[in-house]
């Protein structure tokens, strides 16, 4: 959660295994098809990750409904998209 941004971020954090990241990586367009939209991929020395990102005050007690359930939802997707293709 960025507060700064306001916005919410769901995915997989992958630390000092880049052929793990490649993997993932290498099915890009199935995983955000998967998804159901382009998510955010990161590449750097010792950790990678790629995300999904929503828009969102969560400062605002207003909008914690909808975004825990945007959370809830993309973190399943996120665990069905390691199920798939961290193998």
């Amino acid at each position: 959660m960025n507060t700064q941004k306001k916005r919410v971020c769901a995915g997989i954090y992958i630390n000092d295994d880049k052929p793990t990241y490649c993997k993932f990586e290498k099915n890009k367009e199935a995983i955000e098809s998967m998804f159901g939209t382009q998510l955010e991929w990161i590449e750097a020395s010792k950790s990678s990750r790629f995300t999904a990102v929503a828009s969102g005050d969560i400062a605002k007690k207003e909008t914690w409904p909808k975004l825990f359930d945007w959370l809830m939802a993309s973190g399943l997707k996120m665990r069905e998209i390691a199920l798939t293709f961290d193998k």
